[in-house]
């Protein structure tokens, strides 16, 4: 009874009070368990192609990358048209961070992350702050 209770009243509650992105991702979750292997393919080919195409609107990087390989977001059809872009390196994310920014986002509103990561060299990015997740 008290899972019951805890997974319907005060997690969500809680949820509510933190302004948690909690309740819409378990709500995405739920029905996403609900889908057909089809259907989720379908779904996740649609996200993909959004993601690709504001990629390809907003940030200069892939604008460029995409361009210089010939591909357009719609020709994406099947995941498998993804071997036809190339893998972005960590060389490149190091040497093109402001490159790899979407003009979709004010600058200003960005909050800097460093990492010194496996290698020990300094990287950097800046997540969108309607993404970054609170600790």
């Amino acid at each position: 009874m008290l899972p019951w209770i805890l997974r319907h009243t005060a997690i969500p509650l809680w949820a509510l009070y933190e302004r948690s992105a909690y309740l819409r991702i378990a709500a995405r979750l739920e029905r996403g368990s609900r889908m057909s292997s089809d259907e989720r393919q379908a779904q996740q080919l649609a996200r993909l192609q959004a993601l690709l195409e504001h990629a390809w609107k907003t940030v200069p990087f892939y604008a460029e990358r995409f361009r210089s390989c010939g591909f357009e977001p719609g020709d994406l059809r099947h995941l498998e048209d993804l071997a036809r872009l190339p893998i972005l390196t960590k060389h490149e994310v190091r040497n093109e961070t402001e490159r790899l920014v979407s003009s979709a986002y004010p600058r200003a509103a960005l909050i800097r992350n460093s990492t010194s990561g496996s290698t020990g060299m300094l990287g950097s990015c800046a997540p969108s702050p309607t993404r970054t997740l609170r600790g």
